[in-house]
């Protein structure tokens, strides 16, 4: 009997500092969940490179030098496994070579380089041609970098780069070339350069854990 009675007491007692608890955790649940999502700071860097692709048909027969024509983004730009320019993204391209075809001495040609795109806020990154610290020249440096060095070995050589042109020539003549123009497809392959850094935030809950050593 006095067993029984002691143990009625002890739960009388234990039993507000267990709702008490319990009330204590439900706060805490929902405090969490109230809390509002933070944003966290991802960047692109300058030179990134991006492959896009024609959204309509350019031909050297139409296209005048100087025109925009329009490409969208191939596939997602992802940093630290987030997109950040998602594929489908619109961008604009500008033709900067052109030659029309003529009969029985050239085809047509035509050459586009990205201008900039449109990110998913609205605003526009400018793109480039080139990667950063390049021209057409390529990895061998600025063009006239290039002339500079080639240019006594060209001197030195002159001879035999005029026979060579003197026979590349006739080959050509030879060969009558028919005069097609040159056509873009839909969904030619176009790479360009971003000529800046592009920054996103990103949304993340405040229970996502974050590593201190994260790149961002």
């Amino acid at each position: 009997m006095i067993r029984m009675t002691l143990q009625s007491a002890l739960c009388l007692l234990l039993s507000p500092m267990l709702v008490a608890q319990q009330m204590t955790d439900e706060s805490a649940r929902g405090n969490t969940s109230n809390m509002p999502p933070q944003t966290r700071r991802l960047v692109l860097e300058k030179g990134t490179q991006i492959e896009f692709v024609t959204r309509e048909e350019i031909s050297s027969a139409k296209a005048l030098k100087g025109e925009f024509v329009t490409l969208e983004v191939a596939r997602d730009v992802t940093k630290n496994g987030t997109v950040i320019v998602p594929a489908g993204t619109p961008a604009v391209a500008r033709v900067v070579r052109v030659k029309k075809a003529v009969i029985g001495k050239r085809n047509g040609h035509i050459e586009i380089a990205p201008v900039s795109m449109t990110l998913k806020d609205g605003t526009r990154a400018k793109l480039r041609r080139n990667a950063p610290g390049e021209d057409s020249c390529g990895d061998f440096g600025p063009c006239w970098a290039m002339f500079a060095i080639m240019g006594p070995l060209i001197v030195a050589f002159s001879p035999l780069i005029i026979l060579q042109l003197a026979a590349d020539h006739h080959e050509l003549k030879r060969a009558k070339p028919c005069g097609k123009e040159y056509t873009l497809p839909v969904q030619s392959r176009v790479w360009g350069y971003t000529d800046s850094i592009i920054t996103s935030e990103i949304r993340v809950s405040s229970s996502d854990s974050v590593s201190p050593n994260e790149s961002h």
